[in-house]
């Protein structure tokens, strides 16, 4: 059973303040520690630091605390839309990060592209019937 996302954010915020952080008086879903600021959205946790090594070290920590904790290549995707500018006036939006993790969910990154359509549109007739 999957736990409440009000579950997960108490579990987190009790780890993060073992490994050094305080929560913000301003903002309950904002911490910060000496040399590592996290944002928390839901179950998704956003660690900023000017050294990268200072969040690993947390992100060990917490581990270490038995937190599943998935890095993410780049925040900019991970969070929104990237928006790359073209020739011209053109831009190009794309969503790196939720892209990824829906074809993961559905188990078709490795497919073509042809594949995937036909894929998605079986699961569409299937939650059609349901």
């Amino acid at each position: 059973m999957r736990q409440s996302p009000r579950n997960i954010f108490e579990r987190l915020k009790e780890n993060l303040i073992r490994v050094g952080f305080k929560q913000s008086g301003v903002d309950p879903f904002l911490f910060i520690s000496e040399k590592v600021i996290c944002l928390v959205y839901i179950d998704d946790t956003l660690f900023f630091s000017p050294n990268e090594s200072d969040i690993n070290v947390v992100v060990k920590k917490l581990r270490e605390l038995n937190l599943d904790l998935n890095v993410e290549d780049d925040v900019a995707g991970f969070l929104g839309v990237l928006i790359k500018k073209l020739d011209g006036e053109r831009l190009e939006l794309t969503q790196a990060g939720p892209i990824k993790r829906i074809l993961d969910a559905l188990g078709i990154e490795e497919l073509t592209p042809n594949q995937r359509q036909q894929r998605l549109k079986l699961y569409q007739k299937i939650n059609q019937v349901m």
